[in-house]
Order: C-alpha cells, then sequence, then structure tokens
C-alpha cells in the first residue's frame, strides 16, 4: 500500500523541530496528554497506533520558513478520520503555536492539514504537499477538509481540535464506514501473493487488513471455467447478504474486454477515486483493454505482458553466425525476413517454430481495424498473412506441429531440440521455457535471448476489478493503488519475481540497471520489452475478439495439417461463430 507515499505532507520537520523543542520549556497537548520531551512524544504516537489503528501519520513543524519531510511508521491500517492537535509553548521567545495533522482516509488521498496561533501561514502555499519526485515537493492545493469545516460556519484557521473532529467525524462516517468482510475471486495464486507479501498492513497469519476479513474464493484453475462460475456470482451480487458479496475480483486477458463493457464492474475513476496522476505509469495498452465503449476505466493490472521472440542461441550461430539480438533482429524484422529466415533454417535442418499456434499472437495484435464493427466480422490482412505463412510452413516442414501446451511443443528446449524460435513476454520465460529448459537435466538454459521481432505484441495479464455492490470502496482502492501503481511496491515485486510490472517508470530505472536475466545468458532485455510494450496499440478491442481468434485457430488447423480445403476451413469458422453470437454477419 505504501500509504505514507500518496499521504499529502504538512511542510517542516519532527526531526530537527524536536530536538529545538526539547532544549526548551516545552508544553505539547493533545488530549488531555503532555508532552516534555521528544521520548513522551514517541510514547503518545505508540499508543496512537494501537488506539486509533493508524498506518502512518506524517506531520511536520515550522520552524521560521524552512521546512524538512518526516515521517512516523506505524503497522496499522487507518479505518476513521483522525485528528490530532498539539499545542506548543514556547517561552524562549512567547510564541505560542499550534498544528494540526489530520489523517482522512485509509488511502491517505486527503489532507493533512496544519495551523498556527500567531502566525498563521498562507494555507494554500505551506499547507499541503505530494511527491513529485525523488529530490522535490510540489506543493498543490487539497482543501475537502477547509471545506468541510467551512461549511459548518466555521474558521478553519482558528478552530479547535475536539469541534473540528466532530465535524470530520461526522462528515466521514458514512464514506468511510466499510464492510468488515472483502471477498476476493481468484482461480490462481498470483494475486493473492502479491497481496499477502506486498501490501503493508496484511496479516497472513488471520487473513485480515486491519479490521478487515480477507476471504479468497477459488472457483477454478481452468480460466473458462473460473469465468463462467464468476459471471454466475456477479449476476446476483447486489442482492446477496453484504458479508457474501463479491468485492474484488481477477479477470485474464481473455476476458477482460468483454467484462469491462458488461455491468458487473465498477468505474475506476468515477465510482472508487483513482486519477490520471495515480495511473500515468501504466502503459496504455493495458488501460486501453480494460476500457469501455463509453470511454470508462473498469480494471487496473499490476503486470504488463509484451511479446518478442526467444530465440536459441547456439542455432542463431549456426544460422547467422552470430547471436547478437541486434543482428539477429534483421532477420525478423518482417514477416517477409522472417519467413526467409524459416526457409533457411530448414534448409539447415532446424525448425523455425514449435507450432503454427506460437506465432499467432504476433498477428492476432495488429489488426488494422475492429475484427468487429457494427456487427460485422472482417478477417484483417495480417491474419490471412498468418494463414499463407503457416500454410507454407506446413508444406516445407518449417515447424514441428505441436499444439500449444503440449508435450511436444517443448523438445525444442532440450539440449538435442532444434527449435530455433519461441514467442511470448516475461511470464512465459519465468513461468514455462526456465522449467522446461532444465526439466530433463539436459536442457538449454542460458542458451536463449530476445528480440522484438516484426511487430508489437501482448499476451496475456491479469486485471483488477470491483464488484457494484461492494461495500469495501475504499480499501478495494488502496489496494489497487498499492498493487497497479506505487512504484516502491512495484519494484520490490519485481526484485523478487522477475515480472515485467506495469509501470513504465520502474521499468525503465531496470532496463538502464545492471540487471542481467540468466535464461537469456545474461541479457538485459527490458529495453526491448519496454520499447514494444509503448507501442502496442490495443484501441481496436472488442468483446468478441478472443473466442473469434480462438475459433480462427481450431478452424484452420485442418487446413493447415490436414485434409481440409480453405473453403471448408473458413465455413467451419464462421458455423463455430455463430453458434456463440448468432446475430454476427461476416464481410467474406
Amino acid at each position: 500500500m505504501k500509504i505514507h507515499k500518496k499521504l499529502f505532507l504538512i511542510a517542516g520537520a519532527i526531526a530537527c523541530a524536536l530536538l529545538f523543542l526539547s532544549s526548551k520549556k516545552t508544553v505539547a497537548e493533545s488530549k488531555n496528554t503532555a508532552f516534555y520531551s521528544y521520548d513522551d512524544f514517541t510514547e503518545f504516537l505508540k499508543s496512537a497506533e494501537n488506539h486509533f489503528q493508524l498506518s502512518s501519520i506524517k506531520f511536520a513543524y515550522i520552524i521560521d520558513d524552512s521546512s524538512v519531510l518526516s515521517n512516523v511508521k506505524l503497522s496499522h491500517t487507518p479505518k476513521r478520520w483522525s485528528l490530532y492537535q498539539i499545542n506548543v509553548d514556547e517561552s524562549g521567545d512567547g510564541r505560542n503555536m499550534q498544528f494540526v495533522f489530520f489523517v482522512l482516509s485509509p488511502t491517505g488521498h486527503e489532507s493533512l492539514l496544519f495551523f498556527t496561533g500567531e502566525r498563521k501561514p498562507d494555507i494554500e502555499k505551506y499547507l499541503v504537499y505530494e511527491k513529485s519526485s525523488p529530490n522535490m515537493y510540489e506543493s498543490k492545493v487539497q482543501s475537502s477538509f477547509v471545506e468541510k469545516i467551512r461549511s459548518h460556519g466555521e474558521d478553519p484557521y482558528s478552530m479547535k481540535a475536539g469541534k473540528a473532529e466532530q465535524i470530520a467525524t461526522k462528515s466521514s462516517e458514512k464514506m468511510y464506514d466499510e464492510g468488515k468482510v472483502l471477498n476476493i475471486c481468484i482461480w490462481l495464486d498470483d494475486f493473492k501473493n502479491i497481496l499477502c507479501n506486498y501490501y503493508p498492513g496484511y496479516n497472513k497469519v488471520n487473513d485480515t487488513i486491519g479490521g478487515v476479513k480477507i476471504k479468497w474464493r477459488e472457483y477454478s484453475y481452468d480460466t473458462r471455467e473460473y469465468h463462467k462460475k464468476l459471471l454466475e456470482e456477479l449476476a446476483k451480487n447486489e442482492s446477496a447478504p453484504e458479508d457474501e458479496r463479491i468485492d474484488l475480483y481477477l479477470v485474464e486477458s481473455e476476458f477482460i474486454t468483454s467484462i469491462a463493457n458488461s455491468n458487473y464492474a465498477l468505474d475506476v475513476k468515477k465510482d472508487l477515486g483513482l486519477t490520471d496522476s495515480d495511473l500515468v505509469n501504466q502503459f496504455k495498452y493495458t488501460k486501453q483493454l480494460a476500457t469501455d465503449a463509453n470511454g470508462n476505466l473498469r480494471a487496473v493490472s499490476w503486470q504488463a505482458c509484451p511479446s518478442g521472440i526467444i530465440y536459441r542461441r547456439s542455432i542463431a550461430k549456426a544460422l547467422f553466425n552470430t547471436d547478437d539480438p541486434e543482428i539477429v533482429q534483421g532477420k525478423f524484422s518482417s514477416w517477409e525476413s522472417f519467413e526467409a529466415s524459416a526457409l533457411e533454417a530448414k534448409k539447415k535442418g532446424y525448425k523455425i517454430a514449435s507450432g503454427y499456434y506460437d506465432y499467432f499472437n504476433l498477428f492476432m495484435n495488429n489488426s488494422q481495424g475492429p475484427l468487429v464493427k457494427d456487427g460485422t466480422v472482417s478477417i484483417s490482412q495480417d491474419l490471412k498473412t498468418w494463414i499463407s505463412m503457416s500454410k507454407n510452413f506446413a508444406k516445407k516442414g518449417c515447424t514441428n506441429k505441436a499444439n500449444l501446451w503440449s508435450d511436444e511443443q517443448w523438445k525444442g528446449l532440450q539440449s538435442n531440440g532444434k527449435v530455433l524460435c519461441y514467442f511470448g513476454p516475461q511470464w512465459f520465460i519465468n513461468m514455462n521455457l526456465k522449467e522446461m529448459s532444465s526439466k530433463s537435466g539436459k536442457g538449454t538454459f542460458g542458451d536463449w535471448a530476445l528480440c522484438q521481432g516484426p511487430t508489437s505484441a501482448a499476451n496475456g495479464g491479469t486485471w483488477l476489478l470491483a464488484a457494484p455492490g461492494t461495500d469495501n470502496p475504499e480499501l478495494i482502492k488502496d489496494i489497487m493503488l498499492a498493487t497497479t501503481c506505487d512504484e516502491s511496491v512495484l519494484e520490490k515485486f519485481f526484485d523478487d519475481t522477475e515480472e515485467f510490472v506495469n509501470n513504465e517508470a520502474v521499468i525503465t530505472r531496470k532496463a538502464n540497471s545492471d540487471y542481467k536475466n540468466g535464461f537469456l545468458g545474461g541479457q538485459n532485455h527490458l529495453g526491448i520489452y519496454l520499447n514494444c510494450a509503448k507501442s502496442i496499440d490495443k484501441s481496436n478491442s472488442t468483446p468478441y475478439d478472443m473466442s473469434i481468434y480462438t475459433a480462427l485457430q481450431d478452424a484452420m488447423y485442418g487446413y493447415l495439417y490436414g485434409g481440409t480445403s480453405e473453403k471448408n476451413a473458413w465455413k467451419n469458422f464462421k458455423t463455430q461463430i455463430q453458434k456463440t453470437y448468432p446475430d454476427l454477419k461476416f464481410d467474406f
């Protein structure tokens, strides 16, 4: 969550302030508590942690016009607005100063405010700060608390803490009175591991965040069965008892656009309160896929999945006299050069790929227009190129004819394998190629490298969505911020897992670092994936895409490797589509 990065800061520093105060006769009061020293004040913070369940307090003390930022981290998550007032009587110069630091919400996205007695600083100049870079703080007006106070006819510059707290508590009662159970639907443990291990305040002993019980619902490990069950539950979600409703759920790439265009997902901006500033570093295509037809963003993701060509170095040397990614990229820079390289590889006893499924995703990602428009299915030239090229490969024996995820697919990873190229994103390297390349004990770990290939493409991904009817919108918002927006969380996650996270700033730093990938022979390939991720365009995505693309691959198998004519393959394709979408028409 890293709430302390999102809390707006008050100018000043406790470090120098309290050292300054400890040298004078100082009296500070907060709710009948007196502080005569730095140690006394620290004890107050410890008790505040237990009493108010705060995750962090950011505060400051003005000494003339200078300020240094400071933070006190605490271990719990706030569930209510909390207001503190400290009166400081400095007998040395007779100055009476009063300041207030104010935690508005569990997400830390409201203002922290302070006021003085004799010296009233300009609230919009000194009051609220937001971290915008490692070395500077950008002043930003955030006056929600001020306006709440003024709406009650009070002067925010001279309010007494008790009265201000009454107003704050009353104003926030409905907004922050959230449910005691957060139900999260998943089909794999990926997100569960992220939330349990990287979200500050998650108690893994009893699966709680603050006072909220986290309940994990695992419907099925099969994504299609999971999606079917999920839709059944979401259809009755708002009528279910509050503690049994789905609050947060996950959807993978095959279904994200269709569910983003349904009534089963809240708008992450309008309904939950995430901002463009929060989401600025997420790769554009991950937001495009989760945006509905009206331009509303319905989901966010912690991962990006740009895809490239993962080629075997030793075979590249045999074919091209080099394994250098920049030179090998020239052999795959267009589909014409890719096909030429495949035919050259065949002459020397190698296969360009395991099967025709492997490289389909690169074609699928680059349609010049939507697959379905005004109820009509159109097949782009890219897909027609895939069919003709794959037919040529089938005739010439350029692949192993392996089906996706079959045992045959992985034979090219063995030491005696003859497959030049695999195709995929970072998760494919981490979850599949690394394991399969070492499984036999005669693997090829380290004998691989990455280049982009003819085009930009994405493959896979998982998105977080909030269900209508949830009674935990603030907690869901904070989970989304922490797991998909917070650079420190995402960078730590990358360091631990090598996951390609959905944050351009983090990946850029890693691409320019001394990071090396062992499977890729020590290559820092992140710059290649980064350029790919930045250039992927999913603006033509439709809710029909994955169903139609899957049907196309299945229908063409008989044409490519069996006795089915191309005409009958297209007929089979249309028949399959009309079973699922009877109202769709075809322009071919």
